[in-house]
């Protein structure tokens, strides 16, 4: 009999781009957070971001996920002052995921 069709499989979407991570302080006693800034996925098939996180350029995991209309994420887990920190945003859609360009972010040396 006929074969069923073959659904070619979705191609992965393309990476969000031009990331942005800005330091600064909360407050004094809560210390400092990072703000990631991103531009959206020219994908119109992306379902969600992944926002990776490391200490060290391409050691970073996943610390979070977030809409597919979300284009910035405050990282308030951060911990310690003058510390660098790597970030990278993941577009996820059906057909696999891809990753933006990896940006540093230093958190402020001190918190007035």
């Amino acid at each position: 009999g006929p074969s069923a069709p073959i659904t070619p499989e979705p191609p992965p979407p393309n990476p969000p781009t031009g990331l942005i991570a800005n330091p600064s302080c909360q407050l004094l006693v809560v210390g400092p957070e990072v703000t990631i800034n991103w531009t959206a996925s020219t994908s119109p098939s992306v379902t969600s971001y992944v926002i990776l996180r490391g200490t060290t350029a391409g050691g970073l995991s996943s610390i979070t996920s977030v809409s597919s209309t979300a284009t910035s994420y405050t990282d308030t887990s951060v911990t310690g002052l003058s510390t660098t920190y790597w970030y990278a945003v993941e577009a996820v859609g059906p057909g696999g995921t891809a990753d933006s360009s990896e940006v540093s972010s230093t958190t402020p040396v001190l918190c007035l």
